[in-house]
């Protein structure tokens, strides 16, 4: 199995956050994170922005990462079970590339319950998994730090933080991953879902 590193955990930063089922949200020190609870695997996954407001020209900070809430080691099979299956049709073609997560960036302020209706949803900026023959995440206890089980020895295939990360000044405005265009004032939706059907949305401000 090919595997490439899966870069940008949070690790511990994590084992203070509670979880019931749907998703929340709390803001923190100019910056916003919510979370979609999956107590049937007990994982949490996370999306981060910061800052939550920038000026024209700025930068905004993405993380989405998958945390175990479970205080024992806990194997989640791999699985294609994407909320919004669109999103998962390219690479990021630069590191980090290889996550069980994906995400887009949009115009507009969407959240999970209609996400979907977003005009710009086919054309977001798109990054998954180009890994093969991964089989099994084992997280370490309350972590999101896991070791990849794959279908070739030897195994496990690499043992790492389960996140992805991305600096945005622009994003995709067109019927495709490009071309790119610099943010205007209003407001921009990141979605990031993970293989297991989880999905969560951040939004963040541009004055």
């Amino acid at each position: 199995m090919v595997a490439v590193l899966v870069v940008g955990g949070l690790g511990s930063a994590y084992s203070s956050y509670q979880h019931s089922g749907s998703a929340c949200c709390t803001t923190v020190v100019n910056s916003t994170t919510y979370t979609a609870s999956n107590p049937n695997l007990g994982i949490l996954l996370i999306i981060s922005l910061n800052p939550s407001t920038i000026h024209v020209g700025g930068t905004v900070n993405y993380t989405a990462t998958v945390y175990n809430t479970r205080p024992t080691v806990n194997n989640i099979s791999s699985a294609t079970n994407w909320a919004i299956p669109r999103l998962i049709s390219t690479n990021c073609g630069t590191s980090p590339t290889d996550s069980p997560i994906a995400y887009a960036i949009m115009q507009g302020h969407y959240e999970p319950g209609n996400i979907s209706e977003a005009p710009s949803i086919n054309y977001g900026m798109m990054c998954t998994t180009v890994m093969g023959g991964a089989e099994v995440y084992s997280f370490q206890p309350s972590s999101d730090t896991a070791s990849v089980v794959g279908s070739r020895s030897p195994n496990p295939c690499f043992t790492k933080p389960v996140s992805t990360w991305r600096s945005f000044s622009q994003y995709p405005s067109g019927g495709g991953p490009e071309p790119w265009t610099n943010f205007t004032t209003g407001v921009y939706t990141v979605v990031a879902e993970d293989e297991w059907g989880d999905l969560a949305t951040a939004s963040f401000t541009v004055t």
